[in-house]
This record gives structure tokens, sequence and C-alpha cells, in this order.
């Protein structure tokens, strides 16, 4: 699958994301892209930041409401709009794919903290406290840095979701 993160002037004060997926049906090479505008819902503006390999999009519907939104690719039916809970902008979280082992899971910095929220969860929970997330892989492991207090430098780790690795 092709896809393309982008945003769509559709009118006076109005941007909304878009993706663009270039093979609708990657066995058949002769249907054309398809233009998947994203949800408005309440906001003026919406921009699209993370799209993983099942269709889902991490939003951003204003500076602090971020959503998530499943496509449908391939034909199917697009889910409706979730709000994430707990307030971060979308463009600094991290977003993974689903596997077996756990729904997509999205993580981000807030308060000095990283939080982790899983589609279909009630709420985000604090993962790690006093360290700061760079990156999420589909393992679910999360790497970043903390402060290394008195020493003005910081140390990278890697976090299994067990135990912090420094690197």
């Amino acid at each position: 699958i092709a896809l393309a993160l982008a945003s769509v002037d559709v009118g006076p004060e109005l941007l909304r994301g878009a993706i663009l997926e270039l093979r609708p049906d990657p066995l058949d090479p002769t249907l054309l892209p398809r233009l998947h505008l994203l949800p408005d819902e309440p906001w003026d503006r919406t921009y699209a930041r993370w799209i993983n390999d099942d269709g889902v999009v991490l939003g951003r519907g204003d500076a602090e409401t971020s959503y998530t939104y499943n496509l449908g690719l391939h034909g199917g039916t697009p889910a409706s709009v979730r709000i994430v809970p707990g307030f971060f902008d979308a463009y600094y979280a991290e977003m993974n794919n689903a596997t077996d082992a756990h729904e997509t899971q999205i993580v981000w910095n807030s308060g000095g903290n990283v939080w982790r929220y899983s589609l279909g969860d009630e709420s985000a929970e604090v993962l790690l406290a006093g360290y700061s997330m760079e990156g999420l892989g589909d393992s679910g492991q999360i790497c970043g840095s903390q402060s290394s207090k008195g020493k003005n430098k910081s140390i990278g780790y890697r976090f299994d979701g067990f135990e912090i690795y420094d690197l």
C-alpha cells in the first residue's frame, strides 16, 4: 500500500487532513488512486500525523485533541473518529501497528512522563515517569532519553515493557 499524508484546503479557514491511497487494490493496478478526507468533526482544521499498516490514522483536531480514524482501506467501511484520552499534540506522538500481542498503541510525552494508549482502552496510562520518548516499535518497545541530574547530559534508554536498559 502506498499512502501519503496531506492537508487539503476545503474553504475559508477550513483545512482537512487527507490520505492518498495510491494502490486501492494491490491486486488490480488499473484502479485509480483514492483520496480519503479525514472527518472534520468539531474542528476547523484537521491534520493527519501517522498512519499504520492497518489504515488507522492518528490525527490532530486542535493543539490538544488527538484522534484515531480507520480509513477502511481496500473497500472496507471507515470507522468513526475516536478521541484519544489525554491532552497531547499528535505531532509529538508515535504510533505502531497492531500485533497478535497488542492493539495499535500510541505513546507521547506529557508532564515529564511517557504515556501510552492502546486502541479500545478506556484511558491512557503513565508508562514511564521522568523519561522522554523518541520512538515506538511494533513490538511495543520504546526508546528515548532521561536527563542525568547534575551531569548536564541525557542518557538513552530502551524499555521493553518490563525493564529499562541504558544505551
